[in-house]
């Protein structure tokens, strides 16, 4: 099977810690510059822009401009708005700052002189905002700030970041287009300024339907949210997308009930949990990463009750077991899985101490069903990390592009 033919398989690093470059609407990590369109003249110097620095940023970055025949009548624009406080610094060479923009996007800048020259350079600034801080390089606040966010993505309209270390979600009415912007509402948490451990609004400390401790990763289905809950080893649902700052959840995974936080509590079995992580649903089925426990639960139709036993374990030949690689690293074995994901029929598993990523091309159904294809690794009984463009080092999620 050719897998990247179908699909982009998006790999995390390790705690989510190594800097990632945003891509802004498609674009690639090309360096090559877009030829720059001009307006010349019949006589004197031609006005031409050539190079933007930097090439993303938010409003009020600083931009500088490079290109010929500046002078001190010479304007910008970027976006369609006018670049403001604009200094000429040579004739090859101005500053200016980044006006504001209604969308986080990539757009042209242009320059334009008193004589009519105009010079155009396409796609040359990419506008992105920041959640969690007041620019790109300081940490503070917690109303508008987040600690180890481990997932952001968008629920319909609305757009979610998993804030880990604060144990809460942080739910924006619709996508953010500037910077800081407040969030709408908070889960697990009584306000937007508090993040103790299972802090609730009436008991801190105490574990409940409103509370969280170490939320890693959700998925929204329908009109659903689930959250992977992971230090209190269980999964929370709610029936609609919460719209009340600590709203209550509806249901429990892994828990006789919304109080209880036990590992493993009652034994191993379809019931229980240790430290899930990762979880995904196409709206019909449930996938739930049970790290701890080496395997992957899965649910044929969405669970609409406490503590629903899975129907079937991936990675251990029954849903009473929990050794990792169960007699030995194969296609039918996990040792701390952290993130699944679905592709048309295709599921994904990331077999993060195992340094890999599995295939099954048909959704499994059956107690440690073997997978077809293994990526990381040169065959399925090997496990070995590495840098090179085939070798993995304790990876952390995998995303497909639908």
């Amino acid at each position: 099977m050719n897998v990247s033919s179908f699909i982009k398989v998006i790999l995390l690093c390790a705690g989510f810690a190594m800097g990632c470059r945003p891509q802004l609407n498609g674009s690639s990590n090309s360096t090559s510059t877009p030829e720059p369109t001009t307006t010349p003249t019949t006589s004197g110097t031609t006005l031409t822009l050539t190079a933007v620095s930097p090439t993303g940023g938010g409003v009020a970055t600083t931009l500088t401009l490079t290109g010929t025949g500046f002078s001190s009548s010479t304007t910008a624009t970027v976006g369609g708005n006018t670049c403001t406080n604009p200094t000429i610094v040579s004739a090859t060479q101005m500053t200016c700052t980044a006006p504001a923009h209604s969308q986080v996007e990539k757009t042209s800048v242009v320059v334009q002189g008193s004589d009519g020259q105009s010079s155009t350079l396409a796609n040359a600034f990419g506008y992105m905002v920041v959640l969690g801080q007041p620019n790109l390089t300081t940490q503070e606040g917690l109303q508008k700030g987040v600690t180890y966010p481990t997932l952001a993505s968008k629920c319909g309209t609305k757009f979610l970041i998993a804030d880990a270390t604060n144990n809460r979600i942080l739910i924006y009415n619709q996508v953010p287009t500037a910077t800081e912007t407040s969030p709408d509402l908070v889960l697990g948490q009584p306000s937007l300024y508090t993040n103790a451990d299972n802090n609730t609004p009436n008991a801190q400390g105490t574990v409940s339907a409103q509370s969280l401790y170490r939320p890693r990763m959700f998925v929204c289905t329908g009109t659903k949210l689930i959250v992977a809950d992971r230090n209190n080893n269980r999964v929370l649902i709610w029936n609609s997308i919460p719209t009340t700052d600590a709203q209550s959840a509806d249901l429990v995974l892994g828990q006789p009930n919304l109080t209880s936080s036990t590992s493993n509590n009652g034994g191993v079995s379809g019931q229980s949990m240790s430290s899930p992580q990762g979880l995904f649903s196409d709206g019909t089925r449930l996938f739930i990463t049970d790290s701890n426990n080496s395997r992957v639960l899965g649910w044929a139709t969405l669970p609409t009750s406490n503590q629903q036993t899975a129907g079937f374990a991936l990675g251990q030949p029954d849903l009473t077991s929990s050794v990792s690689n169960n007699g030995g690293i194969n296609s039918n074995t996990l040792s701390y899985p952290t993130s699944v994901s679905i592709n048309s029929n295709s599921l994904y598993v990331l077999d993060s101490s195992n340094n890999r990523v599995l295939i099954w091309n048909a959704l499994p159904s059956s107690n440690g069903a073997a997978a077809n294809t293994v990526i990381g690794q040169n065959n399925f009984t090997s496990f070995s990390n590495g840098t090179t463009s085939q070798k993995f080092m304790i990876p952390q999620g995998v995303f497909t592009d639908s």
